[in-house]
């Protein structure tokens, strides 16, 4: 389940591709013709975006390069999946998951990159709407993650401890407990989403009109919203540090972590000081406009 997931898509392409080949001798050529397209097609849009803008390729664009290899290599592995525990490095389990992984840190790199070369330069109204794309970006991650450690940490921790609490004590459910500190754990990303969809609107009337009321009512709302998740996050990882002292003895594993969370803090901080800028920008301009 969990290379099925870090290796989407590709591992379910390369099953496809193997199924084709083995079909004909008409499927072995179409399969390894759609083989070679997918490995070259960053080249390709590459060679489409130097043709249509007239512009010269940048350093950024070498990614675009290294993906095309890395996907010839990655695909090959993915058609053959016999190939991919022999050779250099031997038997490892979760090799392919590592290709898809690393072919996925060269694309978001190269997406990030490009995005920050374009927003140099930019009016207001088109970074704030690179803003907006990035946070929904964020927010999709949260969620995406959140998801996945279900299958990649509860699920396979649960089924680890059950066994173990059995032998121990019959009374111990570890498991439980597990499936508890989990989303207890991911109060945090919850609370960061909310944070982002309340970023977006005050990005959208930032868009609109930074002198407007409206871009500030956003701004105050959003740093309340910092506030109180500041708050629930160090709550939550005292109720749950709680919460283990008093079943400790009806669990045999235990997790204590003091966490603050700086980060969300400098936002909360930051939004409320951006918050700040508005409203006076606002006082300026009406001031200005009352002379004219």
């Amino acid at each position: 389940m969990n290379q099925d997931i870090f290796t989407f898509p590709f591992g379910q392409i390369g099953e496809a591709l193997r199924t084709l080949s083995l079909a004909s001798a008409a499927g072995n050529i179409a399969a390894t013709a759609i083989y070679l397209f997918i490995s070259i097609a960053p080249v390709l849009y590459l060679v489409y975006r130097v043709a249509r803008q007239k512009k010269e390729p940048d350093a950024i664009d070498i990614l675009l390069i290294m993906m095309s290899v890395m996907l010839f290599i990655m695909m090959y592995f993915m058609v053959n999946p016999g190939y991919i525990n022999s050779g250099l490095y031997g038997a490892m389990p979760g090799k392919g998951a590592a290709l898809a992984m690393t072919f996925w840190s060269m694309a978001v790199g190269y997406a990030v990159l490009k995005c920050m070369k374009a927003s140099a330069g930019t009016d207001e109204k088109k970074l704030a709407k690179y803003l907006k794309m990035i946070l929904i970006a964020v927010a999709a991650v949260i969620g995406i993650n959140m998801i996945l450690g279900i299958f990649t940490e509860v699920i396979p921790a649960a089924r680890g401890v059950k066994e173990i609490d059995q032998q121990l004590n019959s009374d111990y459910n570890t498991a439980l407990f597990l499936w508890i500190k989990y989303f207890a754990d991911k109060v945090p990303s919850v609370l960061n989403i909310v944070v982002i969809i309340h970023g977006v609107k005050m990005v959208d009337q930032l868009r609109l009109d930074r002198y407007s009321q409206a871009t500030i009512a956003a701004a105050e709302n959003l740093s309340r919203i910092c506030r109180i998740s500041v708050t629930v996050m160090i709550l939550t990882s005292i109720a749950v540090n709680l919460f283990q002292f008093l079943v400790w003895t009806k669990v045999y594993k235990t997790s204590y972590v003091v966490d603050i969370p700086l980060l969300s803090i400098v936002l909360c901080i930051a939004v409320l000081l951006l918050a700040k800028f508005f409203a006076s920008d606002k006082a300026m301009k009406e001031d200005h406009d009352m002379i004219i």
